[in-house]
C-alpha cells in the first residue's frame, strides 16, 4: 500500500512538472547561499499539501538561477526525479 501510494505521488510530482525555489541573488545571478532539501521539501508541500521529508531529497549543487533536476525518494523502490527552477526574488 505503501508504494502504490508513493507511485501516486510520484506520478502527482511528474503532473506538476516544476517546482520554484525563489533566493536572494547577487550579480549574474549568483545566488547568496545554496538551495537546501529544505527549500525543495518546501516548495513540494506548498504545491502538493503534502509533507515530504528533507532528508529524502537530493539537491545538486546549486550556486546560480536556473533550472535543475532533483531526486526525491518517495519509498525503497520508488523515486521521483523533478525539475527544480531557481528564481530571483
Amino acid at each position: 500500500a505503501l508504494k502504490a501510494e508513493a507511485v501516486a505521488f510520484r506520478t502527482a510530482l511528474d503532473t506538476i512538472g516544476r517546482f520554484t525555489v525563489k533566493k536572494q541573488t547577487g550579480g549574474d545571478d549568483v545566488l547568496f547561499g545554496t538551495v537546501t532539501n529544505g527549500d525543495v521539501a518546501e516548495a513540494i508541500e506548498a504545491a502538493t499539501k503534502k509533507e515530504v521529508d528533507r532528508r529524502d531529497i537530493t539537491v545538486p549543487e546549486i550556486h546560480r538561477t536556473g533550472t535543475y533536476k532533483v531526486q526525491v525518494k518517495l519509498h525503497s523502490e520508488v523515486t521521483a526525479e523533478i525539475n527544480l527552477e531557481v528564481v530571483s526574488h
